[in-house]
């Protein structure tokens, strides 16, 4: 049994020798434009024409959920949050504020469902 071991040992040992050998190639790109590199138009052949594509068909989506009464496109904040803070603040204050409590809501709900549920909301996988 331990003639076995010492073999595994010995055939892992040769295996990380041989891996210690590879020499390993890192190709390295300097990128000296940024803007370039993260405009996305340019770079894809035909970009140009992809936003004003896809406005029409995005705005008869949005109508027609809307028009059913399936969709509410707004925000939390611009929706409830301004009613409910004019119960604490006087009604320009409660205009002002609630957006920018909008704009972060969405972190602070984050950050309670991790101290709720710490491996986030469906688990680990496994």
């Amino acid at each position: 049994m331990l003639d076995i071991i010492g073999e595994a040992n010995r055939r892992h040992l040769r295996c990380l020798l041989k891996a210690q050998r590879k020499p390993t190639r890192m190709l390295f790109h300097q990128i000296s434009d940024w803007n370039d590199a993260y405009a996305n138009g340019p770079n894809i052949p035909g970009g140009e024409r992809w936003p004003a594509a896809w406005v029409q068909p995005a705005q008869a989506f949005r109508d027609e959920f809307q028009g059913r009464g399936r969709a509410t496109l707004d925000i939390i904040g611009r929706a409830f949050l301004p009613d409910l803070l004019k119960t604490f603040m006087g009604p320009a204050s409660a205009s002002g504020a609630a957006p920018a409590i909008s704009q972060v809501l969405i972190y602070v709900v984050m950050a309670g469902v991790l101290v709720w549920r710490p491996t986030g909301l469906f688990g680990q996988r496994t």
